[in-house]
């Protein structure tokens, strides 16, 4: 998946627009956020649909869509249940519930939308699970940024994951945030203490 450019200080900002956010869940829902997904990604908005579809049915799944008044859909999020491989590698990565699938419309960007997608939907998590995980590509400093102003740290860069690939200078990372006991100890939370 391509990723937006990263800006850290912007010369200047857009003015902030009232978005709701909410769980995706009609078609139309799905038939806007496969546009914003085509708009960055090869793939035709039918092909796109589908797949969104799919995975917002998925148990224990969830999307999240952030939506203006006057623009509609105009970022949406994923949630992601993965389970643990019947047999998984020495590396496999853990079982849980995973962020990704970020996008937030080029109009729309430095507004704050993304941060507030990624706390509704550590909200979801958090009410289901002592822990959230992340992949990203290292190369996705905006990404990074986010993910560790909102708690996370550097679980490992050295896993398998089923059908992910990362392109790219320094590959992927999976990214931890323990909420409380429930959760998992990973490597970076032992650096934490």
């Amino acid at each position: 998946m391509r990723y937006a450019e990263f800006e850290p200080d912007p010369l200047t900002r857009p003015h902030r627009r009232h978005v709701a956010l909410r769980e995706a869940i009609t078609e139309a829902d799905y038939l806007a956020c496969a546009r914003l997904i085509a708009a960055r990604e090869s793939g035709g908005v039918g092909e796109w649909t589908q797949r969104t579809r799919k995975h917002a049915q998925g148990p224990r799944n969830a999307l999240l869509i952030a939506e203006s008044d006057r623009d509609g859909v105009v970022a949406y999020g994923r949630v992601t249940w993965v389970p643990q491989a019947r047999y998984p590698a020495p590396n496999s990565a853990p079982e849980g519930y995973y962020l990704g699938g970020l996008i937030v419309a080029d109009t729309h960007r430095r507004m704050g939308i993304g941060q507030r997608l990624t706390l509704a939907r550590l909200r979801f998590i958090q009410r289901r699970a002592g822990e959230a995980w992340y992949l990203v590509n290292v190369g996705n400093e905006a990404s990074v940024r986010l993910h560790e102003r909102l708690g996370f740290h550097e679980a490992t860069r050295e896993f398998s994951f089923p059908g992910v690939m990362f392109e790219g200078e320094g590959g992927g990372m999976i990214g931890h945030k323990r909420f409380d006991a429930r959760g998992s100890r990973c490597g970076g939370c032992a650096e934490e203490g």
